[in-house]
Order: C-alpha cells, then structure tokens, then sequence
C-alpha cells in the first residue's frame, strides 16, 4: 500500500480509483486519520489500495448529510475523478471523523468505495470489518442491502443472511 497526505500526490489516489472502476469494477481508497484524535482540525492522510483481501467493507447510509453518489458512464475519467473528489471531500469536512453514533476509536479507517451497477457508477463511504456479525449489523443499522465480503470477492445480501441466521 502506499500512504499520502491530502497535499500530496492526491492525482496517484484519483488514477487508482478511476484505473479500479474501468479495470475491476470498483475501488476503494482509505482515508486514515493521523494525529491527535481530540483535535477539531485533524490530519488526515490517505493511503490508497484496492479493497482489503480479508474481512468486509460496508456502506454508511448518510455520510455528512449525503448518501450515495452516482457517475453515469464508466469511461468519462473526468466524471470519474469528479466523484472522487465529492467523496473525499465528505470526509475531510468531517476531519476525517465518524458519523454521529459511531466513536472515534472504532476507527480503522474511511473509505471512498465505488462500484459499477447497472452500467453506472455508485460510490459512498465505507468501512472495513474484520467480524462478519459486526459488519451485518452495520449494514442493518444503516438499510444496506449487501456488503461486501473483501476475501470471496463477492457481495453478500444482508436480507438472505438474516433469514438464514
């Protein structure tokens, strides 16, 4: 993995996610934060792969007031880097923090997750679990209806996996 601050180098993070949605079918960029986390202006730096190859990735329903954000084609790059730069702004007005409800110190990281649906592109902030359980009960609290299993390279329907459960 690479990390970079904000100011730095912020057009390799733009190239992953683009070259992950028009190569793979989607991406996800970290945003970590770095310092203290009781100040109001924190760092937040960014350290870009694509999705973890363990555990799973699942969506807020409301980051800073948004829900998703949608790129209609797959090959305007510029469109693509737009949606980027929406999503990472949502969390570096939020200094890098969690929603209400959520506390700092279950940070792992926030991720920008993108993903092609229905020939478009769909992106929202994310983040990573280690604990199936805990991810399906995110994903629940925040009317999810899949997320995504990083290790299967699939998504899992939250609905089948409570009838099941």
């Amino acid at each position: 993995m690479n990390t970079l601050s904000m100011s730095y180098n912020i057009e390799a993070a733009m190239q992953a996610f683009v070259n992950g949605i028009q190569n793979q079918g989607g991406a996800s960029i970290m945003f970590k934060p770095v310092g203290s986390l009781g100040s109001p202006y924190k760092m937040v730096s960014m350290r870009f792969d694509t999705a973890p190859d363990h555990g799973y990735m699942a969506s807020y329903e409301d980051f800073g007031g948004q829900g998703e954000a949608f790129c209609e084609s797959t090959e305007n790059i510029y469109a693509l880097r737009s949606l980027f730069l929406e999503l990472a702004m949502r969390i570096v007005e939020r200094g890098g923090r969690l929603p209400n409800g959520y506390d700092d110190d279950e940070m792992y990281g926030l991720y920008i997750g993108a993903w092609v649906e229905d020939g478009r592109v769909v992106g929202d902030i994310s983040r990573h679990f280690t604990n199936e359980d805990e991810v399906l009960e995110f994903s629940i609290a925040n009317h999810q209806r899949a997320y995504y299993d990083c290790a299967a390279g699939c998504a899992v329907s939250v609905a089948e996996k409570v009838t099941v459960g």
